[in-house]
């Protein structure tokens, strides 16, 4: 039995202070969940005056209350987890620099999301996936159905044959979709159905038939795939497929591709520009934002000028990839400090011998070189549980092949 980064404290009076550590937890993530994936997002406030005052209350309570409830609520973490002093370091970095990039970009987003990651210390993960889940999920329903009725306006891109699905921005849902199945796949341990398998692709296929959103169908799809042959196969023919010195630095890797392609990008050169091509001219467009922008410690405000709003004299600046979005908007320093903590979430899944998590977050932090959500908490639920309580997260089954870890790492 492996041995959990984050302990919990046993006793009675701790046990009631956990209690109301979740219920402040939980409820700064709904209204956090509920404001950036439903207020911010959907298209009801243009058409619904109730759902406009709602927004506005919401808002109000996001920016005035949650950080102050999750602030609270690491206090209480003191008392209801066993102190380690590299978590307690680490934690305290991630809150500096939540707040140095509020005050760089004049919004508390960044915040409020480092404070959730932090405050999630001691939290079951099991408990942050299941509500996260079951948060977004209704309300996507809701909204998708709604626009298919008639009950909520949905925008078509006829260029494209692509809808918008009651949101106000064509990827949106299926990015919710997305996200949803996987943490759904590390709630299941990696273990899935034909049922499931069928389930989930046909829903897959139905949002990219309505989006046209290639990248999040493929990477479902695949995922999805590989686990149910992993199953098959593993005992016989994958003894070694995963070396965690590789998964650990995933992220990392990622970067480096990304912003040395991005920056090698030559206009002159045929091969460079049939690639940027056929990632939608997103090489091209990462060089000339890099280049208008710069690179600061923590980031500046910037109003992204997508490709719709994009004229001769005010080309398009949007940043699709995850790595280089995140490096322009929140700062090297912050970025930084996410590799760092996406490679502590794979490290700590091997530690744990969590591996369906690090086969998913994998996936998470591959599919972030052509969008930009991994990084963002609302949708990338799996960044929470860096220093959650990992206990009933369990692997694909108690005999699934060890695997050679580097005793250096």
């Amino acid at each position: 039995m492996s041995v959990s980064d984050t302990e919990i404290v046993s006793s009675s009076s701790n046990k009631a202070l956990l209690l109301i550590r979740e219920v402040l937890f939980f409820s700064s993530l709904g209204f956090f969940l509920f404001k950036r994936l439903f207020c911010d997002v959907t298209l009801w406030n243009g058409q619904n005056p109730f759902w406009g005052e709602v927004d506005q209350q919401v808002d109000q309570i996001c920016e005035s209350y949650v950080p102050f409830i999750l602030i609270a609520c690491i206090v209480f973490a003191f008392f209801t987890t066993v102190p380690k002093l590299t978590r307690l370091l680490a934690c305290a970095a991630l809150i500096a620099i939540g707040k140095l990039v509020a005050v760089a970009n004049e919004d508390s987003y960044f915040f409020v999301m480092t404070l959730l990651i932090v405050a999630a210390v001691g939290i079951s993960a099991k408990k942050i996936l299941t509500f996260t889940i079951g948060l977004n999920i209704p309300f996507l329903l809701y909204t998708v159905i709604s626009s298919q009725i008639g009950r909520i306006e949905n925008r078509i891109d006829p260029g494209r044959h692509r809808e918008y699905l009651g949101y106000n921005w064509t990827t949106t849902p299926v990015m919710i979709f997305t996200y949803a199945v996987f943490a759904y796949l590390v709630l299941r341990k990696g273990k899935i159905t034909i049922w499931e398998y069928l389930f989930l692709n046909a829903a897959n296929f139905w949002f990219f038939y309505k989006t046209n959103t290639r990248f999040a169908f493929l990477i479902i799809f695949l995922l999805l795939t590989f686990l149910m042959v992993y199953r098959a196969i593993r005992d016989h023919v994958i003894q070694h497929s995963l070396y965690r010195n590789l998964f650990v630095v995933i992220p990392e890797l990622c970067f480096i591709f990304v912003y040395g392609i991005t920056m090698l990008y030559d206009p002159n050169s045929g091969i460079m520009l049939k690639l940027d091509s056929i990632l939608s001219h997103r090489l091209r467009q990462c060089q000339y934002s890099i280049g208008k922008y710069g690179l600061l410690p923590f980031g500046q405000p910037i109003t992204w000028v997508t490709i719709g709003q994009s004229t001769p004299d005010n080309p398009a600046t949007y940043v699709d990839t995850a790595y280089l979005q995140t490096l322009l908007k929140f700062g090297y320093v912050t970025l930084i400090a996410l590799l760092l903590l996406s490679s502590y979430i794979l490290y700590r899944s091997f530690k744990e011998k969590k591996y369906a998590l690090a086969i998913v977050f994998g996936c998470v932090l591959v599919f972030g070189l052509f969008e930009q959500q991994p990084f963002w908490a609302e949708y990338d639920v799996i960044l929470l549980l860096a220093f959650a309580d990992w206990a009933k997260i369990r692997d694909f089954s108690h005999d699934m092949p060890q695997i050679g870890l580097n005793r250096q790492l």
